[in-house]
């Protein structure tokens, strides 16, 4: 502090820089490092508690990674169950126009496709009895597979990947045994 306010002294007082002794000039340059490297250490400890760059930032990247990747995989199946079940809704619709139609279970799509094409776009709510709309079985669902796939991501990626998959199976055999018992119980 003392080596800068001598030589921003001498820079007021129109003394020119040579004036000043060697070890004053070196001093005040030693002076300006030292505040240049105290404020670009105070940035990087910002930025380093910012960024969590330490071992709670890696889990909670991984998680963040695995609940993204497993939401969106619902969501794909999801959507590509909703387009089979409207393809049914459409085909039942068409049978029901004619006279002598075929039963709708062989001509359109079986009971065990059907259930489970809604196990798959609704979940847990397939059985729901008045069944909920998409918007807000969708976003509860793919949560759910979220944060699923968030806490299985903290394992070796093919192990991971393995046993999402295979809680995701039986689980859906779950969810769509259920809902073919719940048109039985009254």
């Amino acid at each position: 502090m003392g080596y800068a306010w001598a030589t921003e002294g001498a820079a007021e007082r129109g003394l020119p820089s040579d004036c000043l002794s060697p070890g004053l000039r070196l001093g005040a340059q030693v002076d300006r490092e030292l505040r240049t490297a105290a404020i670009n250490q105070n940035e990087l400890r910002i930025a380093n508690s910012v960024t969590l760059n330490g071992p709670a930032g890696k889990q909670l990247q991984l998680f963040a990674i695995g609940f993204l990747l497993a939401a969106a995989f619902f969501l794909v199946e999801a959507g590509a169950a909703e387009i089979l079940l409207a393809r049914r809704s459409d085909c039942v619709e068409q049978l029901s126009r004619l006279r002598l139609a075929p039963n709708p279970d062989q001509a359109c799509m079986s009971e065990f496709q059907y259930f489970l094409a809604r196990a798959v776009s609704r979940g847990v709510f397939a059985s729901a009895d008045p069944e909920p709309s998409g918007a807000i079985a969708w976003p509860l669902m793919a949560g759910l597979y979220g944060l699923m796939g968030g806490g299985l991501a903290r394992m070796r990626p093919t192990r991971g990947i393995g046993v999402y998959l295979g809680v995701h199976l039986a689980l859906l055999m779950v969810l769509m045994s259920l809902d073919f018992l719940s048109q039985f119980i009254v």
